[in-house]
C-alpha cells in the first residue's frame, strides 16, 4: 500500500511528518507510515511496539491489521498504538493542526492519491524504480484493506443497532431481543451479528408495531434526544463514504 499511498513520484502523503522515512525513494516502511501519521499531544507516549510487518511495502493486509492489534498484548503501554491519526501530518496543505477532520475528508484524500498514482502508471508507464507487479500487487493490498474497512463500519453499525434496539424494547417491557444473523468477511477475520427484522418480527408478532417503529426510528435517525442516534448519523455518513471509497478503488483510475 505504501507505494501507492505515497504516491509515483515523492511523497504526497505523510508530507506535514517530520518522522524519518527509510524506505526506497523517501517513503516509509510500515510500522515508520503508522507512527508517523499519529496524533500526538505533549502527553503522548512514545511508541515502541513492533508489528512484525518488517520491511515489507506491500504487507498483506491481514498480518498488517494483526501485528497493530498484538502490539499491545505484552503489558507494556508504549507498545499499544493508538489508531488515531492527524490529519495535518497526513495532508497539511489540506488541514490545519488540530483541525477536527470528518471520515469523507480526510479518506477522500487519500483516495484522491491512490487514483493519481493509478492514472500516472497507466499513462507514463512505471517510474520510480518499480515494477509493475509492485504496482499491482499495491493495488491488491490496498483493496483489500478497502474492503476491510467497509466491512469493519458495517460491522460497528450493526453492533450499535442491535443494542439500542434491545434497548428500547427493554424500556418498554417486552422483554425481547433482535434476532441475528453472524456474518463473517475478510477470511474469517472480521465477524458481526446483524439484525434480522423478518425473524424478530415473526416470533414477536403481538409486538409488531413496536418493533417496526423502533426499527424504522434508528435507520432514519429521527430521535433528536438520543446521543445514540446522533452518533449513529455520523456513523452512518462514515459507512456511506466507505463504500465510495470502495467503488472508487474497484473501479478503474477514473473513478
Amino acid at each position: 500500500m505504501d507505494i501507492m499511498a505515497n504516491g509515483v513520484d515523492g511523497r504526497t502523503i505523510l508530507k506535514g511528518s517530520k518522522m524519518k522515512a527509510t524506505a526506497p525513494g523517501g517513503s516509509f516502511y510500515f510500522d515508520e507510515f503508522i507512527d508517523a501519521m499519529r496524533q500526538r499531544g505533549a502527553k503522548t507516549k512514545v511508541w515502541t511496539g513492533n508489528t512484525g510487518v518488517g520491511k515489507n511495502l506491500t504487507p498483506d493486509v491481514l498480518d498488517a491489521a494483526k501485528g497493530i492489534l498484538d502490539t499491545g498484548n505484552t503489558g507494556t503501554k508504549t507498545d499499544r498504538y493508538a489508531m488515531n491519526e492527524d490529519p495535518n501530518k497526513l495532508f497539511p496543505d489540506d488541514f490545519k493542526r488540530g483541525q477536527s477532520v470528518q471520515f469523507p475528508d480526510l479518506y477522500g484524500k487519500v483516495y484522491d492519491v491512490i487514483q493519481a498514482s493509478r492514472k500516472k502508471v497507466s499513462g507514463d508507464g512505471v517510474v520510480s524504480g518499480n515494477t509493475q507487479a509492485d504496482f499491482d500487487t499495491a493495488l491488491s493490498r490496498g483493496r483489500d484493506a478497502t474492503k476491510g474497512m467497509h466491512q469493519g463500519r458495517i460491522a460497528d453499525g450493526c453492533e450499535k443497532e442491535i443494542a439500542w434496539m434491545n434497548n428500547e424494547f427493554t424500556q418498554n417491557g417486552l422483554g425481547i431481543s433482535v434476532e441475528t444473523k453472524e456474518k463473517s468477511a475478510m477470511d474469517g477475520l472480521l465477524k458481526w451479528n446483524q439484525a434480522d427484522p423478518d425473524a424478530t418480527l415473526t416470533k414477536n408478532e403481538a409486538h409488531a408495531d413496536t418493533i417496526l417503529k423502533s426499527f424504522i426510528q434508528f435507520t432514519k435517525n429521527d430521535d433528536s434526544t438520543g446521543s445514540e442516534i446522533k452518533g449513529e448519523a455520523n456513523h452512518r455518513a462514515a459507512l456511506l463514504y466507505a463504500q465510495t471509497c470502495s467503488s472508487r478503488i474497484y473501479g478503474n483510475e477514473d473513478c
